[in-house]
């Protein structure tokens, strides 16, 4: 595809360069994008298909340059949302600089934030060259922090001005390039910039263009909807409505709904409150209704009704739930991808594949990194409930108040943060498939009896709600503490315990199954795209070492002596523990020890990078794409966050060493843990 000519003309190169990496970001796979500036003087003619100015001030100096006949747009720059809200959280009639690179420019950005509305501000602009500077202690700038006075004492930074997404669709709109994947593109962008004005003559066609298509929009819905003004009279009979009620549309209008319809009317009530999912019987079928007063200026002016079948209602349930699988709530591990060659793993297989015939609570304890969450998901696939939702959460994790939410839901209006409409817990999604429970021993005691009663009744109800929701789901928790010992404590309740505790499964740690350890090996370098055999000196060591961390800590040790290695693997490429371990230190076993959770440092995921970084690998992995740092980079400049590649290395190595992510060899780029996936995928459904 040829791509368009664009040149960008700035006062500074670094304006422009700023305006290129932003719109490259956004819409350069269709132009060719080139920059000039005033600063480093216009020495030829500017051919372009559009030549974008970063301000209107410097028309009369580009103009002469530019080929008669070849448009020009001036580019309508913002700030970032979480820019502004430091501005906006400054108290009233706050009195403070405003610096920019020149006067122009600072009263061009004080004029764009009096109009995004930071009108309780009493702004100064400040430029260099000034002949005095206000005795100010606060100081705004946008990306201009090399021009503050010494003096200031208080620094807001806004970073730099980003495009408009007003000006994006202008220049996607003169190419014809404004489709359906551009329109959703500009409104994600407008979700972290705050947009301008689009005018007013923009807001009445769109007024206009909503209005033609109310009707459209209610002849393709699929459910009933009658409207009634005050004197209960039908002013609205959708299509539907009409196929579900038998009555024509034309013949309804203007009726009293007690004339077309007294089932309805009857349950619907003419009470101003309104009637939410109550059962109806019409003729032959069951209706689930919905009725919702219009109020205006508190008093009701109407109603609007909607109905649907029940059966149908039931089977868009059952659809809803296995697109929920499809996104990604899906058991990957089969028994058959299990690696051993003993007889110990073996028959726990044997036992595990017993156990998938009911629908019995499963608790398999092992140490950390024996392979519960493989033998969870082996267990799910293996049973009648493999063709649905197999949802996996760490108790351990996440912080206690996130994990009730995530686990139970919550209703609109919880708690500060809620989404509106509230949100379904993983207990819902999970519904008729499995969902599993990993570090239950960490479970905190208050939701260790919201766990017990999902178990005994098999409802949840959220947090904030107070109707139950009927779930069927099957329960398999995981633990690598004993259980038994926390019951004695008071740190786990019995009841719980025995509840879960139904069908028992132990997996044995890797130093009691040692026959396992060479077929491991060989899997670990297969899959690490190693060519050669491993030397019969080093599987000496792994077969006398006690490997307390279990195969996870066998899978790091074959992932660090391949990436450290020039070509074979040597007893030199060995890690420094194991190496010492060699001597045989002994070892305590796991009666005698205390398994701890993943420790992530302190604030690590309340940091915007980390978290972006989590939910971009998690994104990228399930698109079946690479994630390498450049990528990584492009995608965060695209989103306005300020990370090149070498501050994606720093971060990436800080979450590596919280053992979240591992890095590939060559251009496999960076992989999420298990627990990493795990946590990136709640990020991700908790901004979705």
């Amino acid at each position: 595809m040829k791509k368009f000519n664009l040149v960008i003309v700035a006062k500074r190169p670094s304006t422009s360069r700023a305006v290129v990496m932003q719109l490259e970001a956004l819409i350069g796979k269709f132009f060719s994008i080139s920059t000039m500036s005033i600063q480093e003087g216009i020495k030829r003619p500017v051919e372009a298909d559009l030549v974008l100015l970063t301000s209107l001030h410097l028309t009369p100096e580009v103009t002469p340059y530019i080929n008669q006949g070849t448009d020009i747009l001036v580019v309508r720059r913002t700030i970032l949302k979480h820019s502004w809200e430091k501005v906006m959280y400054l108290p009233s009639r706050t009195k403070a600089m405003l610096v920019n690179d020149d006067l122009d420019s600072a009263v061009e950005t004080i004029a764009l934030l009096h109009e995004l509305g930071a009108k309780h501000l009493e702004l100064v602009p400040v430029y260099p060259g000034m002949a005095a500077f206000p005795q100010l202690p606060l100081a705004i700038t946008p990306g201009e922090r090399e021009f503050v006075p010494p003096a200031v004492t208080q620094i807001i930074d806004l970073g730099n001005r980003v495009v408009d997404s007003s000006t994006v669709v202008d220049i996607l709109t003169k190419f014809s390039l404004f489709d359906e994947s551009m329109n959703q593109m500009v409104a994600d962008y407008m979700e972290r910039t705050i947009p301008r004005s689009p005018g007013l003559q923009k807001a009445i066609n769109l007024l206009g263009d909503m209005l033609e298509q109310t009707e459209l929009i209610l002849d393709i819905v699929h459910e009933g909807v009658i409207a009634l003004d005050r004197e209960g009279r039908v002013t609205l009979f959708n299509r539907m409505a009409e196929r579900i009620l038998k009555v024509q549309g034309w013949k309804a209008l203007g009726q009293h709904l007690e004339h077309i319809c007294p089932e309805l009317a009857v349950s619907c009530g003419t009470g101003g409150d309104p009637v939410v999912d109550t059962l109806c019987r019409v003729g032959q079928q069951d209706l689930v209704v919905n009725r919702v007063p219009l109020i205006k200026t508190r008093v009701a002016v109407g109603a609007v009704i909607t109905f649907k079948a029940a059966t149908e209602i039931e089977e868009l349930e059952d659809k809803l739930r296995r697109e929920l699988k499809r996104k990604g709530y899906v058991a990957r591990y089969t028994f058959e991808d299990i690696v051993f060659e003993g007889e110990a793993i073996r028959k726990v297989i044997t036992t595990a594949r017993k156990l998938t015939r009911g629908d019995s609570s499963i608790l398999i304890q092992g140490e950390s990194g024996t392979g519960k969450e493989l033998f969870a998901q082996a267990l799910h696939n293996a049973s009648q409930r493999k063709g649905y939702p197999f949802v996996a959460v760490n108790c351990a994790a996440l912080p206690h108040t996130l994990l009730e939410s995530e686990l139970f839901g919550y209703e609109e209006g919880a708690f500060t943060g809620a989404k509106r409409g509230g949100k379904a817990g993983l207990f819902e999604q999970a519904h008729r498939g499995t969902i599993f429970l990993d570090e239950i021993g960490d479970l905190p005691l208050e939701l260790q009896a919201r766990l017990l009663r999902v178990l005994q009744e098999k409802v949840v109800m959220r947090v904030g709600g107070s109707r139950v929701i009927p779930v069927d789901v099957r329960v398999i928790a995981a633990t690598n503490r004993e259980l038994e010992r926390l019951v004695e404590e008071g740190a786990f309740r019995a009841d719980l315990y025995y509840r879960l505790n139904v069908l028992p499964l132990k997996i044995p740690p890797l130093r009691q199954r040692k026959d396992d350890i060479p077929g491991l090996v060989r899997h670990f370098l297969h899959r690490l795209g190693y060519k050669h055999d491993l030397p019969a000196d080093i599987l000496e060591v792994f077969t006398s070492y006690h490997w307390p961390g279990n195969v996870r800590e066998l899978e790091n040790c074959i992932e660090y002596m391949v990436n450290i290695s020039d070509g074979k693997l040597l007893l030199e490429n060995l890690p420094d523990s194991i190496r010492r371990a060699g001597s045989g230190v002994p070892h305590m076993p796991f009666t005698e020890r205390v398994n701890k959770p993943l420790v992530i440092p302190d604030n690590l995921l309340e940091q915007p990078e980390i978290r972006f970084l989590l939910r971009e690998l998690y994104r990228a992995e399930k698109a079946g794409q690479k994630a390498g740092r450049r990528s990584l980079a492009l995608h965060a400049r695209a989103q306005g966050i300020d990370l090149g590649e070498q501050e994606v290395r720093s971060r990436l190595a800080r979450l590596a060493v919280a053992g979240l992510v591992k890095a590939g060899l060559g251009r496999a780029g960076t992989r999420l843990t298990e627990e990493g996936r795990k946590i990136a995928e709640t990020l991700t459904r908790s901004t979705g």
